[in-house]
This record gives structure tokens, sequence and C-alpha cells, in this order.
């Protein structure tokens, strides 16, 4: 990217400046954004970027700006994101992705950089958690919080620091390879999800299977919302995550078929999300899943209903009370629901031509039973409920939980990307995390059926049974986990009856959500979540 020339009097003054609000937010920021992998609006039409908040880090001789600016479609819709601004005399050193512009100043030239690069900076930053500053504003604070976990840590504690580069949405800072500092870069007129639940979870409960929280600093207007803009946590030694692990699994159920050349039809049919204890399963059950994925499905089974069970025991923090189901919370649903429902609909209707083989004819399956699917999403009667409802995870699935030699821990508290800040909020049935898992086991088994890396060689019409097979009873030896942990310590989520309808409608809701990005990203996949709607549809109809 070729860098502007930015001449300005100085840098002191540079916000307040002509240029700042003419040639930095009309030209200079525009471009600088299109080539950020965390600017997630790249093809939508801007009318124009506003710096709705400005907050000089003011700790002489270091000045930095951070900025919130929102940035306004012609659709009249707004999105705010963060960015933080500094300055340096060189830029050899940095990244290209670092460096905006050539400041031309009285003093001298710099560059403008975003100062998440800036070492100085990141060890400022980790100082100010460290001490819990305060800096005030006309119109807000920006405070710093310090968790349990750095309490005993000093301002001297931050002396390496290096930037994350997988990831693409946020920006993370890893200080001294034992705590990670989450900058996020889309901003919500609220606390983040992400924050809300670590912060619980970790300072708040006894549950130990996330990162714990080390600390935040978020943008405090008075009178108004609070803007979460970091998230610290301590480092967890692990050795990859859920999905890696499950994917190698997965591929050894398949080559262990292979190799003894078991038929299918000798396997378990487990009855699909119903429990299962492992007793239950045939040895040759056993050895084909292996004993080790049979306990580790156990023990993130285990996991999952501890986090509910924390997340459920609040009584007092308004954020976090259990709530019954009623009817606002009813229509809140199906209106969300059937609005997805209708553009996955037309999309894949739209894109048949794109379909082929098994994919086309699941997708025809899929449009010829509109109303089946339109009946069961409305089929939801709230005052039939008697559960309670929780914050829960909300975007949870293999590649949200992380293992070490012996045990998960859950990530990424964030919710649905595609959800509004309100909607990730919204108090729900915790089955509903169970459900995303769920789907996540579903396409762990069809990734690896679709891998030309996993070189299998039966048939993949065995391969799609095979794994059907392994797929119930991965999902029943979770369930009765699950199920035998909530019960245990009064986790309100029903009985059976209630659990199986809302486990089968938060699949349903899933497979659909997922409908959109394979139409859009890989039509080749899309057969995955139809054939998990299709599976809820087609035992509806055999029951009718």
């Amino acid at each position: 990217m070729e860098l502007h020339n930015l001449p300005i009097e100085s840098w002191r003054n540079f916000t307040q400046s002509p240029q700042f609000n003419g040639q930095f937010l009309n030209e200079i920021l525009p471009q600088y954004l299109q080539n950020c992998r965390w600017f997630g609006s790249k093809s939508t039409k801007i009318r124009r970027y506003n710096a709705e908040v400005i907050i000089p880090i003011d700790y002489d001789p270091q000045l930095y700006y951070i900025l919130i600016i929102e940035v306004i479609y012609e659709t009249a819709n707004t999105e705010n994101y963060l960015l933080i601004l500094g300055k340096v005399a060189e830029a050899e050193s940095l990244a290209e992705k670092a460096q905006i512009a050539r400041l031309q100043t009285l003093n001298g030239n710099f560059y403008l950089i975003d100062a998440l690069y800036d070492t100085e900076f990141r060890k400022l930053l980790f100082n100010l958690i460290i001490t819990q500053a305060q800096i005030a504003q006309p119109d807000g604070v920006l405070g710093f919080d310090r968790g349990k976990l750095l309490e005993q840590l000093q301002t001297t504690d931050a002396s390496v620091s290096r930037i994350l580069n997988a990831e693409q949405s946020n920006t993370t800072l890893v200080y001294n390879e034992a705590y990670y500092l989450k900058i996020y870069r889309k901003l919500f007129r609220d606390a983040n999800p992400d924050y809300e639940l670590t912060h619980f979870l970790s300072e708040h409960s006894t549950f130990r299977n996330c990162p714990p929280y080390a600390g935040s600093f978020s943008w405090f207007r008075h009178n108004s919302y609070e803007v979460t803009l970091g998230l610290m946590q301590g480092k967890i030694e692990n050795r990859g995550d859920a999905w890696n692990y499950m994917l190698g699994a997965v591929q050894q159920y398949f080559e262990y078929l292979e190799q003894n050349n078991i038929a299918v039809s000798k396997l378990d049919s487990v009855k699909l999300y119903q429990p299962v204890k492992r007793k239950k399963l045939s040895e040759l059950m056993v050895n084909c899943m292996g004993e080790n994925t049979i306990k580790n499905v156990q023990k993130l089974a285990l996991r999952t209903a501890e986090m509910h069970i924390a997340l459920f025991k609040e009584k007092y923090t308004r954020r976090f009370v259990p709530k019954a189901f009623n009817t606002d919370y009813k229509a809140w649903l199906l209106n969300r629901l059937i609005y997805q429902f209708d553009r996955r609909y037309q999309l894949i209707e739209d894109n048949l031509h794109k379909l082929s083989g098994n994919s086309l004819d699941y997708a025809r399956e899929f449009l010829s039973l509109k109303q089946h699917i339109k009946d069961k999403i409305l089929n939801f009667h709230s005052s039939q409920l008697y559960s309670m409802r929780i914050r829960i995870h909300g975007d949870y699935h293999l590649g949200q939980v992380i293992m070490d030699d012996n045990d998960f821990y859950i990530l990424d508290f964030e919710g649905e990307p595609e959800s509004t800040i309100r909607d990730r909020k919204v108090k729900q049935p915790p089955i509903k995390d169970v459900a995303g898992m769920f789907r996540s086991f579903h396409y762990a088994i069809y990734a690896t059926i679709f891998s030309a890396e996993s070189q299998l060689k039966l048939p993949e019409e065995i391969l799609f049974e095979a794994g059907e097979k392994y797929y119930a009873a991965l999902v029943g030896l979770f369930l009765e986990k699950y199920l035998e942990t909530a019960f245990e310590h009064g986790l309100d989520i029903g009985y059976h009856h209630e659990i199986d309808f809302l486990l089968r409608y938060h699949i349903l809701e899933k497979g659909i959500y997922e409908l959109g990005y394979e139409m859009n990203s890989r039509p080749d996949w899309l057969i995955i979540p139809l054939k998990g709607v299709l599976q809820i549809i087609k035992d509806d109809l055999k029951n009718e």
C-alpha cells in the first residue's frame, strides 16, 4: 500500500486539525481500513467516516489517540471500529500493515502508525491495566481493570510483547508468553459478551475450564453505554483445539473400519439424540470409536455442563439471573428464525445451478419441505416449557475449545457473528449450546469424508452410513454425561420430553444458520447442514 503524505502543524493538536477532519478521515483512513483484515465491510458502499470518540493517552513524552471510528453506510446503517494512533520516527522494523501515513510536521517527519504495533505502547497498555488507571474525558472515562490473576504483578512485568498474527476479526497482544490481550476491533455500544462471561466465570464462579480473567479496558460514556475495548486473559498451555482432535478421531474410526473390513450393518444403531451409556455400546463399537475418544467426549460433556451450572447459579446480577420462558422470548426467537430461514431458502433456490450430485438432491428435498420446516419453527409453545433460560456461550463448537493432555477449556464468548449485541445477550436454553456442539461433531465427520487428505478408500455412501452411526453414538455419549451432571447439580433444563424438544429445535436452528455460510463459501459442503436440517424434519414426519 502506497503511503500518503500528511502535513500537520503538530502531533499534539493533530485530532483538532483540519487535516485530520479532511485528508485523514476522507482519504487516508478509508484506504487503510480496506487493507485491514479485521475491517469487515470492504464490499459495502460507505457514505462517510466519523471519529465518534477521540481519547488521548498522554504520558509525556508519549502521546497516543484511541479512536472509535463510526462507519456510516449508504443504507444508513452504522458500525464502530477501534483504531489506536501513534507516531514513530522510523518504521522499517514495523509490519507494512502497521503503517498508515507519512506525517510531515514542523518538528520533523514521522510515520503515523497503528499503535498496537509499537512496543512502547503495548508496554504502556499493560501498565495501565496493572495500575487500574482511569483516564477522565469531558464526556466519559477510559477505565482499566485488573483481575485477580494480575494482583501480584508489577508494572515492570510487561517487558516482552508481540502481536499474534493468526486472527482476523480482532487483534491479540501476547505479553511474556503468559497473557493474551484481545483488542476488539468491531465495537458494540454495550459491554462485550466475551468480557462479561469471562469476567463472571473467572472472578465470580468456581468454573476453571476457561482462560482466567486478567484485566480489561473500556470506554464509559457518562450516563450512557459502555464499550469494551480489550480483554486480557491468562494463557492456557494446550496442544490445539478440539476441532483438530475430533478430525483425527474421525479419521481413526474410518481407518479402523477399512483395515478390519467391518460391515456397517454390524455397528451399533444408537437412537439419534438419545443418551446412551458407555456400557450399552458393543465391544465392536467401542473398538471402532476408541476408548480414548469416548472418554474425551464424556469429559467435554462434563465441562459443558459445569459451565452452564456456573452460569445458572447466579441469582443476584441482572445480566446473569436465570429467566423463565415467556411470550416475549417466543416472539424474539420466531421472528429471528423465520427471517433467517426465508433468506436461506431464497439463497438456495437462487443458486441451485451451482450444485450437483447429492448436494443438489438434498437441496431440492429441502426446498420441497418448506412448509414443514416453517411449521416446525412456529411450533414453539413457550407456555409448555418449564425450564429456565440463562446466559450461554452462544457460538459453541469444537473450534471454541482447546485441549491439554488431560482436559478441555472453553474460549471466545462473543456469540454468533451475525447476531446483534442485544441478541447475543438474550438468555436462552443451555441446550442450545449442546446443539451447537452436536452440529460441530457432524461437521467433523463430513469434513473428514470430503477431505482429499483423508485418503479413505470406502465408497462415499458407506462412509455416509458409517459416519451417521458414529455421530449418533458420539451424541448419545455426550448427552448421557451432560444430563447426568446437570441433574445432579440442579441445572434446570427440564425433563426428557422438554430437553428432546429444545435439542431438536436448536439443531434445526443451527442447521439453518449454517446454510448461508456454506451456500456462499463452500457449495460442495452444503450437504452437511442440509442433512442436519432434513434429519430433524424427517423424524417429525415419521412421528405424525
